[in-house]
Order: C-alpha cells, then sequence, then structure tokens
C-alpha cells in the first residue's frame, strides 16, 4: 500500500484514533484556589464573573473535552482561565502544553491577555513564555521540523508564483500528453481578457523575476548594464523592456544600447515574447505555453489555468489526499475529465520537485511530519476548533499517541463554534468538531460535551436575527442562546433597501444616501460612536473608504464579513447581499472520488451553501446594541435575503 493510500485511510473519518487516557486530579484546594484567582481579576476590571457554564470548563477533570460556544460567549476568557488553571493550580509543566489559535494576530491577542493576568496574580509569566504557550499550528509544526522549507504558492510568497509558472512551462514542454489536455481544456472553458491591456501584470511578473530567480535556480540578471529588466538564460542575454513600456525613439536607442554592450548572443524580446519567457518557457514564442485567464466552474473571477491547478492541489491536500484520481467517474463533462487529466500530470511533476528540493507545502508536512513527537503537545488547548482541516487534526492526535506511548499524560480540549464555520473553501471542515468523538476515545469513556449558551454581546432581538440566518443549514449543532445585554431605546434591527442595490453590487445613485445614513448613525450616538461596516465584497469597501470623509473614518471600521470574525461594534452594518454560492462540480467530484458514495459525505456545493449562511450569521451576530443590513429591495433579494427577511421580521425602511 503507498504512502498517500496509507495517510488517506487514517484520515477516513470513520477510522478511530484510540488515545487513552485518565482523568485530572482536581482536587478540592485547586478549586478554591483558582476561585480566589479569579475573584482577583473580576475585582480588577479584567474579565466578568464566569458563567456557570464557563466554571464547567474551567474546572473540567476531563482529558477529553469539546466545547461548544457561540457568538459572545466569552470562548477566549474561559480558555485562558482554563490554560492558568492547568499550569497555576494542577501544575502541569509549561515545556508541555500548547494553546493553539489560527492567526497570529489572535494569537498576540491572546499572549497580551494571559500577561495581563498574570501581572494582577502576581504569576511569573514573561512575554518568551507566553509565546511558548500560545501560537499557531504552523508556528509549532516548523518548531518540529525547523530545517523545513515550506512552499507557499500563489500570491502568498513572489518565488513560490514565480516557480509555478516556471513548473507549468516545463511539463508543458516536456509532456505531450499534457500539452494536448491542456489545449483541449482550454477550448471548453470560456476565457476573460487580461486586465489593463496586460502591462500591469507584465509589470508585477518582470519584477517578481528580477527579485526572486536567482533563489530559484532560474535565468539570472544580466549585470553591468542599466535597464529595466535583462536576464541571462542559457548563454542568450535577452532585454525585456517592451513588455513594460510602449515603443518609440527612445525604446530603439536602449536597444541599440543594449545589443552593443551586451556579450554573446543578445535578443529584444517583444513584449509577448517577454510575457512568454516570464509563463517559464524561455524566450521562444513557439515554445511558450498558452497562458489564459479562464473561468472554471464555481470560481468567482478568472485566473491563469496554472493558479487554477495549484488551487485544486491545495484543496486535494486539504483532505488528505495525494494525488487526484485516475479518471474522472461516469457522469463527469468533458472539461471536468480534461482537468483531472491535467491536474493529475500537475500534481505529480510538482510533488516531484518539491521532494527533490525538499520543500513541501504545509498540509504536506502535517501530512508527512516523521520527526520525534513534541512534549508541547502532551495537553492541547485548540481555539477555534472548526477551522481545523484533516492533516492538522492527524498530525495533532499521531503526536499524542506518540507520546503517550512515551509515558506522558495527554489530554485535550477543543473549543469552538460551527455556526462560524466559514473557511471551508481552503479545507477547513466543521464536521471534525462535530464528529471529534469518532476521532477520540479516553479510557473507554465518551468525550466530555460542554455548551457555553450565554450571550453577553448582543440583544435578545440580534441574536434571534442572526440565528435565523442559519435556519437553512443542513447540519448544525443544535443549542439554545441566552442573552444578557438589555434592549436599548429604538429599534435593534433594520433593513435599509435602494433599488440601485444589486446583489453585492452598489451602483452609484445608492452611494449619497449610503453615507447621509452613516452620517445620522455617528451623530445620533451621545458618547463615542463605534461603527463596524462590512461587505462581501473587496470591492465596495474600497469604494467606501474613497468616499469616507476622513473625520469619520476614526469612528468607523471596514472589514470584510470573513475578516469580521472575532470583531465586535455598537452598530455593525452589512453592505449589499451575500453572494449567491455557485455550482463546484469539479470540487464535487473530487470529493466524491476520494470520500467515496458509501461514506458519509456531503457535496461541495451543498458545504458551500451552508457556509453562505454562516457568513450572514457571522456579519450578524457582531453587534451589539444595532444591526443594519443596508441590501437591494425584497423582490430582488437572494433566496437567504428574503427568507432572513420573513423569519426576522426587521424593521424595514427605504435609503432616500
Amino acid at each position: 500500500m503507498s504512502l498517500w493510500q496509507t495517510l488517506y485511510r487514517c484520515l477516513d473519518p470513520h477510522t478511530l484514533l484510540n488515545i487513552d487516557a485518565g482523568t485530572f486530579k482536581v482536587q478540592d484546594h485547586h478549586l478554591v484556589a483558582m476561585r480566589d484567582d479569579v475573584t482577583r481579576l473580576v475585582g480588577a476590571g479584567v474579565l466578568r464573573t464566569p458563567s456557570a457554564a464557563q466554571w464547567q470548563m474551567i474546572l473540567s477533570p476531563a482529558t477529553a473535552s469539546r466545547v461548544l460556544a457561540g457568538a459572545g460567549a466569552g470562548k477566549s476568557s474561559a480558555l485562558l482561565l482554563r490554560l492558568i488553571f492547568l499550569l497555576r493550580h494542577l501544575q502541569i509543566d509549561t515545556r508541555h502544553i500548547s494553546l493553539f489559535s489560527f492567526t497570529r494576530a489572535s494569537c498576540q491577542d491572546l499572549r497580551s491577555r494571559l500577561l495581563l493576568m498574570a501581572g494582577v496574580l502576581a504569576w511569573p509569566c514573561d512575554e518568551q513564555q507566553a509565546a511558548h504557550l500560545i501560537t499557531t499550528f504552523h508556528a509549532r509544526l516548523l518548531q518540529a521540523h525547523p530545517t523545513a522549507r515550506i512552499f507557499m504558492g500563489g500570491d502568498e510568497d513572489g518565488r513560490s508564483a514565480l516557480l509555478l509558472r516556471h513548473l507549468y512551462g516545463e511539463l508543458w514542454r516536456n509532456d505531450r500528453c499534457f500539452q494536448r489536455t491542456v489545449t483541449e481544456l482550454i477550448d471548453t472553458l470560456p476565457v476573460a481578457p487580461m486586465p489593463d491591456g496586460d502591462r500591469e501584470y507584465r509589470r508585477r511578473d518582470a519584477a517578481e523575476v528580477q527579485t526572486h530567480a536567482p533563489h530559484l535556480g532560474l535565468p539570472q540578471r544580466l549585470p553591468g548594464l542599466d535597464l529595466h529588466a535583462h536576464i541571462c538564460h542559457q548563454g542568450h542575454f535577452l532585454f525585456l523592456d517592451e513588455a513594460l513600456c510602449p515603443d518609440g525613439p527612445y525604446i530603439a536607442q536602449r536597444r541599440q544600447h543594449f545589443i552593443a554592450q551586451a556579450p554573446g548572443h543578445a535578443h529584444w524580446l517583444s513584449a509577448e515574447e517577454g510575457q512568454a519567457w516570464l509563463c517559464g518557457q524561455g524566450w521562444r514564442r513557439a515554445d511558450a505555453p498558452p497562458m489564459p485567464r479562464v473561468f472554471c466552474p464555481g470560481d468567482a473571477q478568472p485566473r491563469l489555468l496554472h493558479e487554477h491547478l495549484w488551487l485544486y492541489t491545495q484543496y486535494l491536500h486539504a483532505l488528505g489526499a495525494m494525488k487526484p484520481p485516475w479518471r474522472a467517474r461516469r457522469g463527469a463533462s468533458t472539461s471536468g475529465k480534461l482537468f483531472i487529466s491535467a491536474l493529475q500530470r500537475f500534481m505529480r511533476h510538482l510533488q516531484r520537485h518539491l521532494h527533490q528540493r525538499q520543500q513541501p507545502s504545509y498540509d504536506l508536512l502535517f501530512m508527512q511530519a516523521t520527526a520525534p513527537a513534541s512534549p508541547a503537545l502532551c495537553h492541547l488547548l485548540i481555539d477555534e476548533a472548526q477551522d481545523i482541516n484533516r492533516p492538522t487534526l492527524l498530525w495533532l492526535l499521531r503526536q499524542q499517541k506518540a507520546l503517550q506511548h512515551q509515558g506522558h499524560a495527554i489530554s485535550l480540549m477543543a473549543l469552538g463554534d460551527d455556526w462560524q464555520s466559514i473557511y471551508g473553501w481552503r479545507g477547513a471542515r466543521s464536521d471534525l468538531l462535530l464528529d471529534l468523538h469518532q476521532q477520540v476515545r479516553r479510557a473507554g469513556q465518551a468525550l466530555q460535551d460542554i455548551v457555553l449558551p450565554d450571550n453577553f454581546r448582543s440583544t435578545a432581538t440580534i441574536i434571534d436575527a442572526s440565528q435565523c440566518a442559519l435556519a437553512d443549514v443542513r447540519r448544525r449543532s443544535q443549542r439554545q442562546t441566552l442573552a444578557h445585554r438589555h434592549t436599548e431605546a429604538g429599534p435593534d434591527v433594520l433593513y435599509y433597501s435602494h433599488p440601485h442595490i444589486i446583489g453585492t453590487r452598489i451602483a452609484e445613485p445608492a452611494w449619497p444616501g449610503i453615507l447621509r445614513l452613516i452620517e445620522r448613525l455617528l451623530q445620533a450616538r451621545t458618547t463615542a460612536p463605534d461603527l463596524l461596516l462590512m461587505s462581501a465584497r473587496h470591492a465596495v469597501l474600497t469604494e467606501l473608504r474613497r468616499r469616507l470623509p476622513y473625520d469619520w473614518q476614526r469612528h468607523i471600521r471596514l472589514c470584510s464579513l470573513h475578516a469580521a470574525k472575532g470583531l465586535e461594534a455598537d452598530t455593525a452594518i452589512l453592505l449589499g447581499d451575500i453572494p449567491r454560492a455557485p455550482a463546484h462540480d469539479w470540487h464535487d467530484r473530487l470529493l466524491r472520488a476520494h470520500l467515496g458514495p458509501s461514506r458519509s459525505c456531503r457535496p461541495y456545493s451543498e458545504q458551500q451553501e451552508d457556509e453562505e449562511r454562516r457568513l450572514a450569521y457571522v456579519g450578524l451576530s457582531r453587534a451589539r446594541a444595532a444591526c443594519l443590513w443596508i441590501g437591494p429591495p425584497a423582490p430582488h433579494a437572494s433566496v437567504l435575503l428574503q427568507r432572513w427577511l420573513q423569519a426576522a421580521r426587521p424593521e424595514q425602511r427605504q435609503i432616500t
């Protein structure tokens, strides 16, 4: 059995990873001492008095727990108190415990709050110790593999983006079958024009070549010539200035200067030849691969074909798959069959190159990690556990299994909210949190379930309106939410419509009315106003940022709905509709090919429809006192928005 098949069997949701452990020895004096510490923290104004459910989580003797907590439930404070309880009163070694969060910003926030609590309690904890205790999964993985060189790919790393283009061109040149497949595939897909005459795209690529080519073993810059872009490739000197600016007398003079000074064979490339070379094919136009920007099924924007191949490679790695299926299943479209064939060859070529350079992606390293288990993973506290993917969870459980065999005591507490799972498009799986009992067994006992039902952020009206967005979610945890904030004077939930708001787009005639509404909200507050404006489209936020007066911006925060998770404000405003999730035929077929029809496998398109509803819930639940949704008139709204208007029954007004 191959390595990828072995790994996939381990990732099967029906495969139990039985990790036996006892319970913590919690005694009465531990409980009394922890309650005294919390009393001091409450007296210092660091946090509010924990609820009964939070105390159950903080003082739990179970070594395997799953905590479900909604928006505004005080998850972070309770998790930090749990960390203090384990370290300060149960005397867990600081080298054997890790609190995981997903972003560096959230880790930094948790560290600063931990240091504040430690200062009030006069408990010795410095910044270095806090950084060791609270970290991201990727940072802990790199600590276990300090020599690992991670391949990022895509736009996150200019070197990786250049290398992807180079490998795509190399595969095109050396694989005739890949050439035929890609040519036929492009004929079946809609092609989009290059943006802005392609000039900005070429300028960016030329800059990436100059910056990163020396580090990738690709062609180098030509020294000694003061030119915009000059590259030495197989003894031929290439000048790409025509790819950056239009032809003219100035260019003609530089061409003559270049040919006169460049030793050996000198070639002046046209813009098209320069772009072909930048795509990884050398300077000869005949060798260049096609590089159109194409639309793939389910994608909102066009991308270059090699970018599509990389995105689907990431998706398969997040599933725990090392390669795509050898053939498309019966009923697949022509484009689907061709894409899977091209993806097979691209993934094989990419993984061969990464293996030679010993440069895996993060998910590949999570699947293949073989270093000795780190003692820091004995006791795990996982924040936002609904955002974890299969390779990461498998790595954590494998590490704990190894630590148990070495005689270490182990424990796991996963805290999350499946209602706020909005990162499925990059591999996060909320079902891993819901089905955690299938992955873990502790000393023959069931996984302890703890629910934090309280909401200390929003009013009852806002809570009810937020949960109405989840009505059609096919699978979610069932729990009640209790409001601890009283309704203030005035309506809590309002819906403003304008006929020139079309879906997620806001046309020019709607902007004056939106700005007048924001001005009224700022003037109505007697205290310092706190507004959070969110949208599903970055273009809307960019346009609003351009139009907002400078003196307003200190009272207003702008962010996307995805970036809003974890934030809160007195007034939360949603701009535009929630985009309808398109059909993801290729994702669906790849998912079924790996998980199989006999296993519990929900189609990817269905998962994205649920994520669309959860995204609306995240935006609505940011509000403390008032929530406003500005969108199209009800007859032109999406199905999600129409059902929300019927169920939540907000006060409806029209922007004038």
